[in-house]
């Protein structure tokens, strides 16, 4: 049997690929969660995990960890840390790295991803109190985490993404052998998405509470627009206290004829989908792959899904049939268009096709 070692976050991606993993046969799945203490309980992740690793580089750079009796390591999603990990897999280990498209940031230059509102909050935070000293070694420690990243990755066997733009975008950043695989984590069976009509108001912008999602960029083209109904703001996780306060107290001095509702509090899957149902669509500002999750909810719900620049992702949906909206084309849907998509997405994001994926790249071992 193949003995294959899981290490993940604690992420809301993880159970549903554990509702997928647990259905295969042929292999045995460790799964290990990277916490920064080994009491720490879980926000996200509701399955049962019994090992914990503490995800930090004087613990890494010391651990004893038996990785010999793994065939296969899967690492679901990447960050500077596992520089430290790496050099301690014996290289007849295969390595998979599950990419999730933010992990690029590591390795270029990150002020890319905002636009000029954004930028200038990110900005603010980012200078506030700190010397020129402390920028200095900030961006020495992006330096070195960048070279001991490019150095380290090479290790990697395969990239396993759904977005093939991604793949040949980290492939040449990397400029290493790393092999494409497809997997995608959700699917219609385990997040339990209804399909039909309904011809709601208001709008959801972004996905969280990351600066990526250009916030006040997105929010200043609805007020450009004088749109009227609520619009809802994911705000539960990601981003930093700071960035979320600016954001909001922006929002009520600067927007306020806008009707504004930012959900900070984490809803579960079902609570969200009931959400997503009641309103008319969404709206992203990303300039990176993000958010995947809520465009295929809204391709199974019949929801417009309107969209600033385009993206590894928006030009993979189109390669794929979905019909999205550049801004030039807000509140001009088509419901044949949503129809076409809402079809598409009961066709790809199956739990069979999942299956199926994740039962190839077991076979690479």
């Amino acid at each position: 049997m193949i003995e294959v070692l899981h290490i993940v976050p604690d992420d809301k991606f993880i159970d549903g690929f554990r509702f997928i993993d647990d259905s295969l046969i042929g292999h045995h799945s460790t799964f290990l969660v990277k916490v920064q203490v080994l009491d720490q309980s879980f926000r996200y992740l509701k399955y049962d995990y019994e090992n914990k690793i503490i995800w930090k580089r004087k613990e890494l750079q010391n651990i004893a960890f038996d990785f010999n009796k793994y065939d296969a390591i899967f690492f679901h999603t990447i960050d500077p840390f596992v520089f430290y990990l790496l050099n301690k897999i014996p290289n007849k280990i295969k390595i998979f790295w599950f990419y999730w498209g933010f992990e690029k940031f590591f390795l270029k230059n990150v002020n890319e991803l905002y636009k000029q509102r954004t930028s200038a909050i990110k900005n603010r935070i980012d200078n506030e109190g700190v010397s020129k000293y402390n920028k200095l070694k900030k961006l020495i420690k992006f330096y070195r985490d960048r070279r001991l990243m490019l150095k380290v990755l090479k290790r990697v066997d395969f990239c396993v993404t759904w977005v093939k733009g991604d793949f040949i975008e980290l492939k040449s950043i990397l400029k290493s052998d790393i092999h494409f695989l497809s997997f995608f984590y959700y699917n219609k069976e385990y997040l339990g998405f209804e399909s039909h009509f309904l011809s709601h108001r208001g709008i959801v912008v972004g996905n969280s509470a990351d600066p990526s999602n250009n916030h006040i960029d997105a929010l200043e083209f609805l007020s450009n627009l004088n749109y009227k109904d609520e619009i809802i703001i994911p705000f539960s996780y990601g981003g930093t206290f700071e960035y979320r306060q600016k954001v909001m107290n922006y929002s009520k001095v600067c927007l306020q004829n806008l009707t504004l509702n930012f959900l900070t509090d984490f809803l579960p899957i079902s609570d969200y989908n009931g959400l997503i149902d009641s309103v008319g669509g969404f709206l992203f500002f990303h300039n990176r792959q993000q958010a995947a999750g809520n465009y295929i909810a809204a391709f199974f719900m019949m929801k417009p899904v309107y969209f600033s620049d385009r993206t590894t992702i928006i030009d993979e949906f189109e390669d794929l049939g979905f019909i999205l909206y550049s801004l030039d084309k807000f509140d001009k849907y088509s419901i044949d268009d949503l129809l076409i998509n809402c079809k598409i997405a009961h066709k790809l994001f199956t739990s069979e096709n999942s299956i199926y994926n994740l039962s190839c790249i077991y076979k690479k071992i």
